[in-house]
């Protein structure tokens, strides 16, 4: 958190690669280990370490992780198992409250997915309610010439007015966005947007083994949920990502590289 919090002196387009890498470096690591090219993988697990120091962001090594548990385990058939390995992470949770008197568990991934996203949703419907919507103004229209309502960023905002904390960036995803930027009918036209995005990545990934980009697709859901969609395509690097799916040579189903 300290390397997090430390403020980085880049331009956007540096900020931009650091988005991309954080994506890039561990599809290219299950590559090299479906490939088994291990020397091609120390090095992008060096990198890997590196791209760590520059903002201390752990979702690298969370992606890198499931990244490559998947190249290594993963069978077809194993989504059915999906739905009681989340049951089991719950039991764990509750394990780890009995027996360590901790909660990490519950407060990286049950309180953060289910309960700190619903209420900043929340937030922002009690904002927007009664203010007007930016209508993407301070994100890609601003390079167009247009000016948002609001001085600051908006996740900033809420976080001053509801965290009483301005260096609070109170993100979220679907609600959140619908609202803050398209008003109450978001609510209807930003579902649709999201599955015509779900379709593209997964047209994208077609032909591709299964086990190469499952992580990422569980990466990227968690992105389109949590922050807007401008921020997910651009700062998170899922434009890249697809470019870089549509070009790995495919045949037969069977990823050749």
């Amino acid at each position: 958190y300290k390397i997090r919090f430390e403020e980085l002196e880049i331009s956007k387009i540096q900020t931009y690669i650091l988005g991309f890498s954080k994506i890039i470096l561990p599809l290219l690591l299950a590559l090299s280990f479906n490939k088994k090219k291990y020397l091609f993988s120390l090095i992008i697990c060096i990198t890997l370490f590196l791209r760590f120091g520059i903002d201390g962001v752990k979702a690298i090594f969370f992606i890198t992780f499931i990244e490559v548990i998947c190249c290594l385990f993963y069978k077809e058939n194993y989504y059915k198992f999906i739905p009681f390995c989340f049951s089991t992470l719950v039991l764990f949770s509750l394990l780890e409250y009995i027996i360590f008197k901790s909660y990490y568990i519950v407060d990286f991934l049950i309180r953060r997915l289910m309960f700190l996203t619903n209420k900043i949703n929340y937030f922002y419907y009690n904002y927007f309610s009664q203010h007007e919507p930016d209508f993407y103004r301070q994100s890609f229209l601003r390079y167009f010439g247009f000016s948002s309502p609001y001085k600051i960023k908006i996740s900033n905002l809420i976080g001053q007015e509801y965290f009483n904390d301005f260096s609070y960036s109170a993100n979220s995803g679907l609600v959140s966005e619908a609202l803050a930027n398209w008003g109450y009918i978001g609510i209807f036209i930003l579902p649709i947007i999201l599955a015509l995005l779900f379709k593209i990545f997964d047209i994208c990934c077609y032909k591709i083994q299964t086990k190469i980009y499952i992580a990422l697709m569980i990466y990227i859901s968690y992105i389109l949920f949590t922050a807007f969609i401008p921020t997910a395509l651009l700062t998170h690097g899922l434009i890249v990502l697809c470019m870089f799916f549509i070009l790995i040579p495919k045949s037969g189903g069977i990823v050749k590289y």
